[in-house]
């Protein structure tokens, strides 16, 4: 599966998170289940043989509290400007020792070490780190909010609970969201998602139509996963330390406008050289080659898509 494949080369793979489910009889469902009632007593008191009666299909119920709210890019913008750094998972990472080849010469580094990344930048590279470390928690506000947000606006739907199904409509794999973005990533994949979404949304929505294509669909979601890990394995080791030191946003900011590149790419390929499902790892690839070898290109994707 898409998301697995990512968690498998991470360094700081998740376990999947509990799924849980909720069934709730909605306003809206009774009148169906009425009428199948009515339906059933008719037919036996024709004598007629018939089954337990069909239940239409329950309406999930609406979400309500400070979570329901939408939220812009501002917003989490001043939030991410509050957030603390969470040493405890830096500390962590930087106990790791990766090993690494130049000219046949094999040298160790710590595994946040980034090479050619200016000094003034650390704290930022640190950063980011930290949030692909950081669990998304639908109980936390924010966080629900950027997924509901862009949920809602990516089906059209005015309703968004927690759990459930529909979240396969962009491209998670279970009815738990977080089960696929805690295997790789954390909460970096939602930021992630939630800038390209923001600064591109008919891009995006055009790649959401494109991936329920009945011919060309693949996962949404699961594939920005895999993208923003290809982007934080390019960060770390020194592919996109010239994009960063020269670029006046920020590291976090970069990664976001890398990922949202490598998104435009792989969704325009997808559909110019009309890919299906079997090609999804040749698509991944290409991507991963040229967050490698040549980031500026990827960034090139996204001049005609605002």
């Amino acid at each position: 599966q898409f998301c697995r494949g990512a968690a498998c080369a991470s360094a700081s793979g998740l376990a999947l998170a509990c799924r849980c489910a909720s069934h709730e009889f909605a306003a809206g469902a009774m009148p169906g289940l009425l009428e199948a009632m009515d339906a059933a007593v008719a037919s036996a008191e024709k004598g007629e043989d018939f089954g337990p009666p069909s239940m239409p299909p329950l309406a999930p119920p609406p979400a309500t509290g400070p979570g329901a709210k939408p939220i812009d890019y501002k917003e989490v913008q001043q939030w991410l400007l509050q957030l603390p750094l969470d040493e405890e998972a830096l500390g962590l990472m930087r106990e790791q020792v990766v090993m690494e080849t130049s000219f046949c010469i094999g040298r160790r580094r710590r595994a946040t070490d980034v090479r050619g990344l200016d000094r003034s930048l650390w704290r930022e590279k640190d950063f980011v780190l930290s949030l692909s470390a950081t669990k998304c928690n639908l109980g936390e506000d924010i966080h629900i909010r950027m997924l509901r947000t862009a949920y809602c606006e990516l089906t059209r739907s005015s309703s968004c609970p927690d759990y459930g199904s529909h979240w396969e409509a962009i491209g998670f794999q279970s009815a738990d969201p977080c089960s696929d973005l805690n295997r790789s990533g954390g909460l970096l994949n939602v930021v992630h998602f939630f800038y390209f979404f923001s600064h591109y949304p008919e891009t995006t929505r055009a790649a959401a139509e494109l991936a329920r294509d009945r011919q060309q669909n693949f996962p949404l979601a699961c594939i920005s996963i895999n993208v923003t890990d290809i982007v934080i394995r390019s960060l770390l080791a020194g592919r996109l330390s010239k994009l960063c030191n020269s670029a006046q946003h920020g590291v976090l900011e970069s990664t976001c406008q890398l990922h949202a590149g490598a998104m435009c790419h792989f969704v325009s390929r997808w559909r110019s050289l009309s890919r299906t499902i079997r090609d999804s790892e040749a698509a991944l690839s290409e991507v991963r080659h040229l967050a490698s070898r040549n980031p500026a290109r990827l960034l090139d994707a996204l001049q005609p898509s605002r």
